[in-house]
């Protein structure tokens, strides 16, 4: 593997590991020495490729946002404008019970740390819980427009609740001896949404 390859190859261990780090244990919880233990570098490695843990951090958020482009908006806006609300909803249960996407859960961890506190990161967290939310809306409204979701709902209110469902029964799992299900959470919001419950 060449020297450029394998930097790389690095680069995105590190933004995985890291991810998984953050969900689990939080931004302020996981020091740079956490980081550097898990995945087995040197300090001087680590900042080969990151100035600061705040750096990471974005970097990891980036990813988290390129990542939900790739595995729900893009699959969601190649479906007809009719079937995309339902898809984004399965999307979202699919993804969050695979075991394998933390990133939910990492925004969920973040919004809750972050929140209260202007910085970089605050408002990356907040730039991504936005646009998602805008992106729910917008495929509320289509279904809207093809009778599947009544016009009394209010799009963006809706796609904040749906949001805010998914990201606080992923926090609420992390209580010892709590567990929410997510495909009856959502299959009940899908009750609530549709006229009609699509196939």
């Amino acid at each position: 593997m060449k020297k450029a390859e394998q930097g790389k190859q690095t680069k995105n261990d590190l933004l995985k590991l890291g991810a998984n780090l953050f969900a689990l244990h939080g931004y302020h919880l996981t020091s740079t020495n956490d980081l550097l233990e898990s995945a087995s570098i040197s300090k001087g490695a680590f900042y080969y490729h990151f100035n600061s843990k705040e750096d990471f951090a974005l970097a990891i958020l980036s990813q988290l946002q390129e990542d939900c482009r790739d595995f729900i908006v893009t699959p969601v806006n190649q479906l007809a404008p009719d079937k995309r609300l339902k898809m984004l909803l399965d999307k979202m249960i699919e993804l969050n019970v695979s075991g394998d996407w933390v990133h939910c859960l990492l925004l969920s961890r973040f919004t809750q740390e972050l929140g209260q506190k202007q910085s970089n990161l605050s408002e990356k967290v907040n730039e991504i819980v936005q646009w998602l939310m805008n992106f729910i809306a917008e495929c509320i409204r289509e279904a809207q427009k093809s009778g599947q979701v009544s016009l009394s709902h209010d799009a963006d209110q809706l796609g904040q609740i749906i949001l805010m469902a998914l990201l606080g029964a992923l926090s609420f799992n992390e209580l010892e001896d709590s567990q929410v299900e997510l495909k009856p959470l959502l299959g009940q919001l899908q009750s609530l949404i549709f006229t009609d419950r699509p196939s």
